[in-house]
């Protein structure tokens, strides 16, 4: 490709954006639900009980959870984990009334007075794990959840609620009783809350009536990674003394039912944040549900953010609620709750608050398509990472260093294959005089070329062994930021430029969502492919009149790959693209080292 066709390709494209954000007619607003405004249901009230790193807010209609809200870390509270994202500082511009923590008024336990007060709503400073009710523009509410998606509520075979209002007995700073009934069985409800994120569950029964009960382990709010919505449910399993995480598939319709399965814990997550029921480990209390509810239900809090054009539709992100098998019997039954990110120090934290170990550290397992090639590579490249990040302190700049670190071990290989290239660059005339020679005979022309390379000792694969290298790698960061919670929301160097490493950085944003490439401008995937552009040129042999045409095809290729790269990378998170374009960057500069090493005088950049 020479530089006419390049400049008209790119001033096509700007030619084509302008087109598509200004003078294209802009999409029908959706219809919007503000028509007729929701409201609550009268005999409900709301309990919060409030530590460090969670907020949970209880309702009387079944003694159940219908928020979990997780407070940000600040200077003042380094305890919590959390850091806001760009969806939290989004939606509390668009909609401030959602972004109210509780969503509603509620009740508490004030340690100071020693007494039951009102809990007004707080404007930010948390973010939601369960997914809530949406408050109206002009008041009401435009959705609600069904108490049958309460957290910790216990439902009848259908999935359906059918107890009614429970009475809150007992309120104190940490824990909350409630009493009623379902199904005609007497049941008594205790929560405790357990540090860093989670609760203790009991579940009493006063006249059990044997008909099966399920309870739920919430629906855990959508997490975006890289622009894609992966929910999971995973168990561990006991076999003799053994544990084993399996992963099961999502229903693709309304149920899947597993009756004879007993874990030791059921997880469902969202990708960095997640719940995980631990129930008592009893044979006779086997199996458990996972039900798809879909989006218009049980909608996520991001149709909030860019209304107009419909920006993320309810109906895109359907939820998916697991609950766990209860024959009742008179006595009482204990659940261990996680119920927060799912980061190993928490994680393991909170498995060793009980004294039977859950061994919630497990739920972090790494996710991605090719997760079980990707998977020590993942722990090899974190534990790097983390290495480098206690003398950075900067994540972002532990990235870099691991790629460094990666490209020096790397190094024999890189040059081992750059000599090859070398060594089948100055074989080039002899290959075409065999080519002219044995033109009406290819199967000695074939036969020549493996001698002359046997000769020369050159590998012809050689060359591609370095990418061929870099594929469980590439892989295995990808699937690391979808994995590693710490590095979700962490900034680097311009924080408005690149304010998430595990999503995709953003130079500007602009109202019109444009096929594919959305509303915003993410500048790393470009830098990847100029990288890799202009990596490709300083390979290029130089062009001349009796070039033949395949040469001339490889050529244009070789330039048409990184835009296609670009286009790979666009959506994908900002550290991937870190990763990628210094590693591009170092291997240019090794690249440019080993020829000038090599004597070569004249070196083809960017040529026209």
């Amino acid at each position: 490709m020479d530089k006419r066709s390049f400049v008209f390709i790119l001033v096509l494209s700007i030619v084509l954006f302008f087109v598509n954000v200004w003078i294209l007619p802009p999409v029908a607003p959706p219809q919007t639900v503000e028509i007729a405004p929701l409201k609550v249901n009268p005999s409900e009230r709301f309990y919060v009980l409030e530590n460090d790193t969670q907020q949970i807010v209880f309702s009387n209609l079944g003694g159940a959870i219908n928020e979990i809200n997780l407070p940000f870390i600040s200077n003042k509270d380094n305890i919590s984990i959390v850091r806001p994202i760009e969806f939290d500082r989004e939606i509390e511009k668009e909609s401030p009334q959602n972004a109210q923590y509780p969503l509603m008024a509620a009740t508490f336990f004030d340690k100071k007075s020693d007494t039951i007060e009102p809990y007004l709503p707080k404007q930010g400073g948390y973010t939601p794990l369960l997914r809530r009710a949406t408050k109206g523009k002009n008041g009401g509410y435009s959705y609600l959840i069904s108490p049958k998606f309460y957290m910790g509520q216990l439902l009848n075979e259908e999935g359906e609620y059918e107890g009614g209002t429970f009475q809150m007995t007992k309120l104190t700073a940490d824990s909350i009783e409630f009493s009623g009934t379902v199904n005609g069985q007497k049941i008594v409800k205790s929560y405790e809350l357990v540090s860093p994120y989670g609760f203790k569950m009991s579940i009493s029964f006063g006249n059990a009536q044997n008909l099966p009960l399920f309870l739920s382990n919430g629906i855990s709010e959508v997490e975006l990674i890289s622009g894609a919505y992966d929910p999971m449910i995973q168990t561990l399993q006991v076999r003799g003394d053994k544990t084993y995480l399996e992963k099961t598939a999502l229903p693709s319709k309304d149920l899947g039912f597993y009756p004879a399965q007993n874990p030791l814990w059921i997880s469902s997550s969202n990708g960095f944040f997640g719940t995980i029921l631990s129930p008592d480990f009893k044979p006779s209390q086997t199996g458990f549900v996972a039900r798809k509810i879909e989006g218009e239900n049980c909608p996520t809090r991001l149709h909030l953010i860019d209304q107009k054009y419909d920006l993320y539709p309810v109906k895109s992100y359907p939820a998916y609620q697991v609950s766990k098998q209860i024959i009742p019997q008179n006595g009482t039954f204990t659940f261990r709750f996680y119920a927060g990110p799912y980061e190993e120090k928490m994680l393991s934290k909170a498995s060793e608050n009980y004294a039977q170990n859950p061994q919630f550290e497990q739920a972090q397992a790494v996710q991605g398509w090719f997760s079980f090639i990707s998977a020590p590579f993942v722990r090899f490249m974190f534990f790097i990472m983390k290495i480098c990040y206690m003398f950075t302190n900067s994540w972002g700049v532990s990235i870099l260093a691991f790629t460094l670190v990666l490209r020096l071990i790397t190094f024999p290989l890189n040059n081992y294959s750059t000599k090859a290239m070398q060594a089948q660059a100055q074989i080039q005339p002899e290959i075409k005089a065999l080519e002219a020679r044995y033109k009406k005979d290819p199967a000695k022309y074939r036969a020549e070329i493996m001698r002359l390379y046997s000769e020369k000792k050159i590998n012809p694969l050689s060359g591609c062994l370095p990418h061929l290298v870099q594929i469980p790698f590439l892989i295995g960061i990808f699937d690391l930021l979808k994995t590693n919670f710490e590095l979700r929301g962490v900034s680097f160097l311009i924080p408005a430029w690149i304010p998430n490493l595990a999503a995709p950085d953003i130079l500007f944003s602009w109202g019109y969502p444009l096929p594919f490439i959305g509303n915003e401008f993410h500048l790393l995937p470009i830098l990847v492919g100029l990288i890799m552009f202009i990596q490709s040129k300083m390979t290029a042999p130089k062009m001349t009149a009796a070039t033949e045409e395949s040469q001339r095809q490889a050529a244009t290729m070789q330039t048409i790959a990184p835009i296609i790269l670009s286009l790979i990378f666009y959506n994908l998170a900002a550290g991937l693209n870190i990763y990628f374009a210094f590693s591009n960057f170092l291997g240019v500069a090794q690249q440019f080292l080993m020829m000038k090493i090599s004597g070569k005088s004249k070196i083809q950049i960017l040529k026209k």
